[in-house]
């Protein structure tokens, strides 16, 4: 009798674990069939690239200068920031031709300053003597608030499908060829001479009526159609495209009144 007891007892015990382990599979095993995920919806469209200005525009946020110059030449201060960012920084060459007369060794510079972001650098150094900044063309320029207001565009640099096939190749060069320069102090001439031998196009400068200054261009990278625009801008010149050509037009100066 105590034997049938026990064998019972152990039934019961078997029963009550098939029961668990049934119950542990229909709760962790036997999990509904997952229904097929929803259909893909359109891709999010891609983010419009940025323009070599707003590259730029970016860069002078996140840039941090320290200064410290005491009545220092502008022009150095320029030279310090262009090396030390490696921004293409130029100053406005036109100014030379102002009244009075603008260049960066008449103007002096006294500032100390630390971690400071680079648009803020620009503000306060320009500021001081009237001018400001703006950027243009993948470069920063400083000049006077009148004259970045009055840029000169690039559409004397464009083709169309009536052109020669001359002019067309002229102006692709010019949108797609870049290049370095660095020169301190030189005539237009050397510049244009180095242009024409490094991008094998034929540059002329006409209706150059008096000597021009020596000029300072530092940059890199720059296009040839912007080096062009830059140009007439400090030569006051009319930069424009004639089949296999550049020319520079230099207007007449204004008489004074």
């Amino acid at each position: 009798m105590a034997r049938k007891r026990l064998l019972l007892a152990l039934v019961l015990a078997m029963a009550t674990t098939v029961g668990v382990l049934r119950q542990a599979r229909l709760v962790h095993g036997d999990e509904p069939p997952v229904a097929n995920p929803p259909a893909p919806g359109p891709a999010a469209p891609a983010a419009p690239e940025k323009s070599p200005d707003e590259l730029v525009a970016e860069r002078l946020k996140v840039t941090k200068v320290t200064l410290n110059f005491n009545d220092a030449p502008f022009s150095d201060v320029l030279a310090f920031l262009r090396e030390f960012t490696q921004f293409n920084l130029l100053f406005d060459e036109g100014l030379r031709h102002a009244k009075p007369p603008v260049s960066t060794e008449s103007l002096r510079v006294t500032v100390k300053l630390q971690d400071l972001a680079m648009e803020s650098v620009l503000a306060l150094v320009t500021k001081m003597h009237g001018l400001d900044y703006k950027v243009v063309w993948g470069c920063v320029l400083v000049s006077t608030p009148e004259r970045l207001k009055t840029l000169p565009g690039s559409d004397w640099c464009a083709a169309s499908k009536e052109d020669s096939p001359a002019r067309q190749k002229t102006v692709e060069q010019l949108q797609k060829l870049r290049l370095d320069l660095d020169f301190t102090d030189a005539t237009i001439d050397d510049m244009l001479e180095f242009v024409q031998e490094f991008a094998k196009l034929k540059v002329a400068l006409a209706g150059q009526g008096e000597e021009h200054p020596k000029l300072t261009f530092q940059a890199r990278a720059i296009a040839l159609r912007d080096l062009f625009t830059l140009f007439g801008l400090f030569l006051d010149a009319e930069p424009q495209v004639l089949e296999d050509a550049v020319v520079l037009r230099v207007r007449p100066p204004q008489k004074e009144k």
